[in-house]
């Protein structure tokens, strides 16, 4: 198996104030993510993306979840993914004011295992 790179951008639950974040999905799913990141990306070698919601209520102990969404995507090599947050990231960064009022964290991982 090739090494594969997956990067997860992952959305707080919370504003560094304490209050509940706000996140307009509708907008990152059709705008953010199936226009900018697919247009500004995908030239550097980015491969599917997939974003995931967490709720209180679907916890297994009805907590609210330090991360409210995440986004994870592909890539071949980190060089490539490092390449596009390098120089294509300039809109999709100016555009995380349009859909929430917090900013993510970033992590980068070597995929090492998976099921058919």
């Amino acid at each position: 198996m090739a090494e594969k790179i997956v990067c997860v951008v992952a959305y707080p639950s919370t504003t560094k104030e304490g209050k509940p974040a706000r996140f307009d999905m509708d907008y990152y799913l059709k705008t953010h993510m199936r226009e900018i990141i697919d247009r500004d990306w995908k030239p550097f070698g980015m491969g599917k993306w997939t974003v995931a919601s967490f709720k209180a209520e679907d916890s297994l102990d009805n907590k609210p979840p330090p991360y409210m969404v995440t986004a994870t995507i592909e890539w071949d090599k980190v060089e490539d993914l490092k390449e596009a947050l390098a120089k294509g990231s300039e809109v999709s960064g100016k555009d995380v004011a349009n859909y929430t009022d917090v900013y993510p964290e970033i992590w980068i991982s070597k995929v090492t295992g998976t099921s058919s």
